[in-house]
Formats: C-alpha cells, structure tokens, sequence
C-alpha cells in the first residue's frame, strides 16, 4: 500500500515535468524498445533526457543515430536491468532529498524501496507491441497522419 502510493507520487512529480507524454515499452528479443510521444518534440526531448542521464538510453540527443519516428515521437533499446538501475537511481536521489529522515538507522538505508520502486515502473509502464505507438497522432513538418492535405487539381496550374 506504502509502496503504491509513493509510486503515484513519484509518477505524478515526474508527469508534472512531462506535460502530456507518453511512455510505452515492447520487448524484443533480450531487449526492450521505450517508446516516447508527446505534443512535441521539446516534451518528447525533456523525458528523452531522463532516461539519458540514468544511463537508460544510450544515445545523446543530438546523436544522428537517435530514432525519431516523428517530430513528436522517438523510440530506443534499453534493457530491463538498465531501466531498472536507472530509475532505481533516479528513486534514490528522490528519496534522499525528500524523506532522508524516514530512513535513518535503517539497514539498507532507501536502496531497497528504490529498487523495489524501480522493478515496479517498469513492470506498470504501458505495454505495446509497437503497432499502437506507431499509430498515434505524429507531426511530419507540419502535417499530422489524421488529417491528409492533397493538392487541389481543379487548380490552372496542375
């Protein structure tokens, strides 16, 4: 019960700084793909970071081998012990800065809590088989997939 509702907690500060992103995961193989949208592509670059400076994503922002599926829209491979680590980190320095006290004399100090934490973001995070990432509403310079724009042949110059 504890454990729940730090984890709406944590989700719901982290989602504040999100704005309206979406993060999905699909296995492959030994790996997982982490699919990130939002309205775009700054809200899709914040999250982008958190999981680069975990050491989650690989792959700098800049770096041309990062996969945009759109303008508001990348995916990348991590691995569930990565992710894990990561957020289990991230939880870490959380509960340091807010509830240090809560864990003082106790053994193992936060690191149990934020591991636990972790194994459970991951788990919870929305599942995908990519079919409904790809599907969402992306901006392709301008245009969206939900709404085509042709050109109008009636025109004199067509």
């Amino acid at each position: 019960m504890v454990l729940g509702l730090a984890l709406k907690r944590f989700l719901w500060f982290n989602l504040q700084m999100m704005s309206n992103v979406k993060v999905k995961r699909q296995p492959w193989g030994n790996k997982t793909i982490i699919f990130i949208q939002g309205d775009d592509k700054q809200s899709v670059r914040d999250v982008y970071y958190r999981f680069w400076h975990y050491s989650i994503a690989g792959l700098e922002l800049g770096n041309e081998g990062l996969n945009w599926l759109a303008d508001n829209a990348v995916q990348f491979f991590t691995t569930r012990k990565k992710y894990v680590q990561g957020i289990t980190l991230a939880r870490l320095f959380y509960l340091i800065d807010n509830e240090a006290e809560r864990f003082k004399g106790v053994k193992g100090g936060a690191m149990a809590e934020a591991k636990q934490f972790a194994e459970s973001e991951y788990d919870n995070l929305e599942y995908t088989t990519g079919y409904k990432a790809k599907r969402g509403i992306f901006n392709y310079n301008g245009y969206d997939n939900g709404h085509g724009k042709a050109e109008n042949l009636s025109d004199n110059d067509a």
